[in-house]
């Protein structure tokens, strides 16, 4: 892939995996915590040899070679549409299409990996997670949720920049999640939630940045929710 050669070939990203790895079943959906563009190459290093199909805005594709090798490795692409009020909805005529492939894709037993918050983190906070499709597309599927959390990912990429830069970054991995179809939704969120929250503060480069002792109104990067 087009990520793993990215980051394997940069002598200036410096790429720490914390922690074991949990034996995963196949056909999981991967969730983590989302900093910035360079997400997608620390998780593909990360998590190799175990492969991915992404789910990322349809205007990755736009992206020359990124975006031919993202279609060529059958990553799952999300249209959004800008409303007359300014804001982006998901394109309901693609996203079917897109659900579909998802779900058979679990069901063949290939992973994918979804950054719930559906959008970058500006101020390192975990944000609310968009939508629901995911979740339940899990839940009716009966597969497992892989929480996963990074940090340090944001100084590699800085929000609103588009070139990378020099950088260490740490990743982690939880045990697997398994849902089924008579799951509550809601309580299946706020648990996938609080594991990315509790895997990401127990990193060790977050421990150093932030400091334990810091409060929210001390470092709007603290997020203790």
């Amino acid at each position: 892939r087009f990520q793993l050669f990215t980051v394997w070939t940069n002598p200036f990203w410096k790429l720490r995996f914390v922690g074991k790895k949990p034996k995963t079943p196949p056909g999981c959906v991967y969730m983590s915590n989302h900093l910035t563009f360079a997400d997608g190459f620390i998780t593909s290093s990360m998590l190799w040899p175990t492969e991915c199909k992404y789910v990322a805005t349809a205007w990755v594709r736009k992206i020359p070679l990124a975006g031919w090798m993202s279609k060529k490795a059958g990553d799952l692409p999300i249209k959004f549409v800008k409303q007359p009020d300014g804001t982006f909805k998901v394109d309901k005529e693609v996203v079917g299409d897109t659900m579909e492939k998802a779900g058979k894709y679990l069901e063949n037993g290939t992973n994918i990996f979804v950054f719930p918050e559906g959008t970058l983190s500006k101020d390192g906070k975990l944000k609310e997670f968009k939508g629901n499709a995911f979740f339940n597309l899990a839940m009716q599927k009966e597969t497992c949720i892989v929480p996963c959390a990074m940090w340090g990912n944001q100084t590699l990429w800085f929000h609103g920049e588009w070139t990378p830069q020099p950088g260490y970054a740490e990743f982690t991995m939880g045990e697997p999640i398994r849902v089924s179809s008579s799951d509550d939704l809601q309580d299946v969120k706020l648990k996938v939630r609080e594991a990315i929250l509790q895997l990401r503060n127990s990193l060790p480069l977050h421990k150093a940045t932030i400091g334990q002792t810091l409060s929210v109104e001390d470092n709007p990067l603290y997020d203790d929710a």
